[in-house]
């Protein structure tokens, strides 16, 4: 991967965002969290050659709502959402709003790196 590639991390859970961080960082992925995604379309960080990893159900605006506002931004950036309370009706609002990849929480670090990599091409 290139060494200007970064994934963006959105999780209100700071261990958890802190966990998937730490195995990007790891990886030798370059990776940069945000507590909510409020916080990150306030900071409007470069989409260039990034991804977003972005938790289903946080406070103020949900991970499908920024993958819709992104989507109609005309952004061309890919959006994994991770969820633990996923189902198919989610899954498939997801995939509407221009989710390129779908994981459950819990998940395996491999199947993780995996979609980041494949995101990042």
């Amino acid at each position: 991967m290139a060494s200007d590639q970064i994934v963006y991390v959105i999780d209100d859970d700071d261990g958890a965002r802190r966990s998937l961080e730490f195995l990007l960082c790891c990886a030798g992925v370059g990776a940069r969290g945000f507590a909510s995604a409020d916080a990150f379309l306030k900071d409007s960080p470069p989409l260039e050659g990034a991804c977003v990893v972005t938790d289903v159900r946080m406070p103020g605006t949900s991970g499908i709502e920024l993958a819709e506002t992104l989507k109609t931004r005309g952004a061309a950036i890919a959006v994994i959402m991770i969820s633990g309370h996923a189902d198919a009706a989610l899954a498939i609002k997801a995939k509407k709003a221009g989710v390129t990849d779908f994981i459950e929480k819990p998940f395996d670090k491999e199947i993780m790196l995996s979609a980041i990599r494949r995101a990042l091409t």
